[in-house]
């Protein structure tokens, strides 16, 4: 974190970025897939490789958007506690104020301190990190597999990425403590994308012009839309 106490002095920390993106009311109901995310929110991994997409919870939830710029370590940490203090007022900002003295101070120390606030606390809290396939910096990958190492039970993280990231996913398959979803459990089947198209969206479509969307868009939800929407006659 050698070259950022001078960014966190004087870059404001970007707002949008610690925000749940707009998602409609679930529409058609995927209990299996609810099913799963709840099992991942039991311990303290849940990690979504595959296209864009979150399961609602009924929990706490810190949010934060990632990007090229959060391979500063410094800025990344600033978002991460900034982030879960926003979800949790019981959080403190001892953190903040770690990160911003005049001395350097370890990842470690700063983590410490949040966790040790995030035990304190004792509510159950989901940490998401979206688009984490921006990430390369290995001390951005160090400091939140520190996280996952020492967390208090009721922190659980939440992963979206398009492909597993540097973290140590071999120990955590090992223990029993992560629940990955890939492609295959996110999109529609067939049966998903006829209820959508035909009692949702209003549609009355064979199951042949169906299984040509279906196929055409891979089951996903925004490209069934974008595609229904440029239907012509079946």
């Amino acid at each position: 974190m050698e070259n950022d106490k001078e960014m966190q002095n004087t870059d404001p920390l970007i707002r949008t970025k610690l925000r749940l993106p707009f998602t409609r009311t679930e529409l058609v109901a995927r209990p299996r897939l609810k099913l799963r995310f709840a099992e991942g929110l039991r311990g303290p991994l849940t990690l979504i490789t595959a296209p864009a997409g979150f399961a609602d919870c009924e929990m706490l939830v810190a949010w934060l958007s990632l990007d090229s710029g959060d391979n500063q370590a410094g800025r990344f940490l600033n978002y991460l506690v900034e982030a879960l203090i926003n979800a949790d007022g019981m959080v403190r900002r001892e953190a903040i104020q770690l990160l911003s003295a005049s001395q350097e101070v370890p990842f470690e120390v700063v983590l410490t301190s949040l966790i040790n606030d995030l035990d304190a606390a004792g509510g159950e809290i989901a940490l998401v990190l979206d688009d984490y396939q921006f990430i390369s910096s290995q001390a951005v990958h160090t400091a939140v597999a520190f996280l996952l190492e020492h967390g208090p039970k009721t922190l659980h993280l939440v992963i979206a990425a398009r492909s597993d990231p540097p973290l140590p996913l071999a120990k955590l398959r090992a223990r029993g403590q992560v629940v990955e979803l890939r492609t295959s459990d996110l999109r529609f089947t067939v049966s998903k994308s006829t209820q959508f198209l035909n009692e949702v969206m209003g549609f009355r479509l064979s199951a042949s012009a169906v299984a040509m969307l279906e196929e055409r868009t891979e089951g996903w939800i925004a490209d069934l839309e974008e595609a229904v929407n440029s239907l012509g006659n079946f």
